[in-house]
């Protein structure tokens, strides 16, 4: 599995939270096709479909710790 970029990771912990994809664009200054252009790729490298799959999928990868979520 390749690894998620840092911005990856964010829309996920962000999309994980159920926040849209406007609401998710609006928090990390991107628009709301970036937004959905980083979940494409991260659920590529994930193995998933969607983005609560893809959320629970990294909650699994970080069980043994705590996935700092964005608050900007």
């Amino acid at each position: 599995m390749s690894r998620l970029t840092q911005r990856e990771l964010e829309v996920v912990q962000l999309a994980g939270l159920r926040l849209g994809d406007k609401e998710i664009a609006q928090r990390l200054d991107l628009s709301p096709r970036t937004v959905q252009n980083h979940l494409h790729r991260a659920y590529e490298k994930l193995g998933v479909s969607d983005r609560l799959q893809a959320a629970r999928r990294l909650s699994d990868l970080y069980s043994g710790g705590s996935i700092p979520i964005p608050d900007t």
